[in-house]
């Protein structure tokens, strides 16, 4: 007899509400095996590009990226991946990863067995549409990204990424001295919009200039949310929507007792 993991009533726990994202830490671990939790520093390959396997990756902690490599040896970050994101989910529809994921810092993970998870998503409505609204939150970052790769100039690409990052990570761990950590080289920024590191660099020492952001042993810090939010492309509503998480209610009689939904969209 197949075991059904309860999903009932998460949103309404402190640490789904805290975060922008589907999944808190204790989510992810109910689906990894017990004793099922790793570390890993930062530099390191979470996961290879084309890598075959049964688990996906839920972060529990810290920040890696998502990303694709081109035969001349180019390099496009994908995503930003915080905690409580699942990496490798389209392992579920080939046989091998689309993207390889690399850490930024540090991160703790657990490893969840593909097989458990499509086993409880067809079990529970709960976790389906969650995993769903986990790609809708995916689908409409990359959208954003794909907007400033073609078409928004090398100032706004560096402020919208910085935004979209200083929003995401506002209700986490990452503040120090009144700003945000963003845990990134300006190569990587380079890869995550579609510039050379040269026109990076140009555009971070404007910024800088203008107190926007600062640097603490070497880290890259937002430190003026207000001005990057003028320098930025972003509507509102998109801001607000990486800022805090917006509830999904079906009708009463859509699942049954003790089925509740509570999902999140950004």
């Amino acid at each position: 007899m197949t075991a059904t993991i309860p999903w009932g009533g998460y949103g309404q726990s402190p640490s789904f509400f805290g975060s922008c994202y589907p999944f808190s830490r204790e989510d992810l671990l109910r689906l990894a095996p017990p004793g099922g939790t790793f570390r890993m520093p930062a530099g390191r390959q979470l996961q290879a590009p084309e890598e075959a396997g049964e688990r996906i990756i839920g972060l529990l902690s810290g920040w890696a990226f998502s990303y694709r490599l081109f035969p001349e040896g180019l390099r496009q970050i994908t995503t930003i991946e915080l905690a409580g994101s699942l990496v490798g989910l389209s392992l579920n529809l080939r046989e091998a990863a689309a993207c390889g994921c690399e850490t930024l810092t540090e991160v703790t993970y657990c490893l969840i067995p593909r097989e458990t998870l499509m086993r409880q998503t067809g079990l529970q409505p709960t976790l389906a549409l969650r995993i769903s609204a986990e790609m809708m939150r995916r689908e409409l970052l990359l959208r954003e990204r794909l907007a400033d790769v073609a078409r928004r100039s090398a100032r706004e690409r560096v402020a919208n990424l910085l935004l979209e990052l200083s929003c995401r990570a506002e209700s986490r761990d990452s503040a120090q001295g009144g700003g945000i950590v963003v845990p990134m080289t300006q190569n990587q920024i380079a890869d995550a919009i579609g510039l050379t590191p040269i026109h990076v660099s140009r555009t971070l020492k404007e910024f800088k200039r203008a107190g926007v952001i600062r640097y603490v042993r070497r880290e890259l810090v937002v430190s003026d949310l207000a001005q990057l939010r003028q320098a930025s492309t972003f509507e509102d509503s998109y801001v607000e929507w990486l800022k805090r998480p917006a509830a999904i209610r079906p009708p009463a009689d859509a699942f049954a007792v003790g089925d509740a939904l509570d999902i999140t969209a950004a």
